[in-house]
Parts: structure tokens; sequence; C-alpha cells
């Protein structure tokens, strides 16, 4: 990796930041700097997979407050380490049918 301040390529592995990113320390400046991430969502902070259940609540009619609960059962039942079926079947049974 290069350094972003002064482009040298003597980098060397400083520890990771509070979301376990890995940062450099460049030898030349001693300035301390990340790679830059891919960010598939632009500037949002979610998880891919998170946003795309949100976006699929959203697109089938659920309200704003019916999808974050959803969510945070999902992530509950993540936490828990229960089956993908498990997931599938809470996700199927809590939706409202639409009219």
């Amino acid at each position: 990796m290069n350094c972003l301040c002064c482009q040298s390529e003597k980098t060397q592995q400083f520890g990771k930041d509070c979301k376990s990113n890995q940062r450099f320390i460049c030898l030349d400046c001693g300035k301390i700097c990340q790679p830059e991430r891919e960010k598939p969502l632009g500037e949002m902070i979610l998880a891919l997979d998170k946003a795309e259940n949100v976006q699929r609540h959203l697109t089938e009619g659920s309200s704003i407050r019916t999808t974050e609960r959803l969510n945070r059962r999902l992530q509950r039942l993540q936490e828990r380490g229960q089956s993908e079926s498990d997931k599938k079947t809470y996700v199927s049974y809590t939706h409202w049918p639409v009219a």
C-alpha cells in the first residue's frame, strides 16, 4: 500500500481501528492511514445484506416501523445462531398480506 500523503511505498501494518479495518503507518512521513474501502451503497454504513432486506420490506409495502422491528428480530436470530430456515420461516410469517 502507498501512503496517501507522500505516496511512499514504505508502509507497515499498524493495528486496526474500532471497526477492525487494517491501519498502516508510513515509515517516511509517520502518518497513519487506511486503504479506501469499497462502498457499494455510497455513503451508507449499513451492511449490504441488511440494506437488501430493508429495501425488500419497503417495496412489499411494510411500514418503516415494521421494517425496523423485523430487522431487529432477524438480527437477534442471527446472534443466537439459529438456522437459515428458521429465519426464512419467521420473515415469511410476519409479513402482512398485501391487498
